[in-house]
């Protein structure tokens, strides 16, 4: 959290959920449901809502357990008493600084989509 310009690193903290698992459960989830193997870029692509020529279930599964993980951080922010309306927070490390290509958009892309949501 940045407060008065500056982090407060009193509201530091590191969640074991980073994007790696994500990806490699989604990879695993295509793979069994679907029997198309999936790479990094490719889920990249469809998480930033770039055009693909993946069949529809293949991007609805890769949507649907982005949408579920954003949710569980977000979750797991409001719990530990982190409003992100409230002040900046700085995500670092995977989906925060990059996986592939994703790291700068994907937090603000699934942040914005469900704050629109409501």
């Amino acid at each position: 959290m940045i407060r008065g310009g500056k982090p407060d690193l009193s509201v530091c903290d590191s969640l074991e959920k980073g994007v790696i698992r994500l990806y490699n459960d989604i990879s695993s989830r295509v793979n069994s449901a679907q029997e198309i193997l999936i790479d990094d870029t490719d889920i990249d692509r469809i998480i930033l809502g770039e055009r693909t020529d993946f069949h529809e279930e293949v991007v609805r599964i890769v949507e649907d357990m982005t949408k579920t993980y954003v949710n569980d951080i977000l979750g797991t922010l409001r719990e530990r008493g982190l409003d992100l309306k409230a002040g900046c927070v700085v995500f670092i490390g995977g989906g925060g600084n990059g996986n592939g290509s994703t790291g700068r958009n994907f937090w603000r892309k699934w942040i914005e989509r469900k704050s629109s949501a409501k």
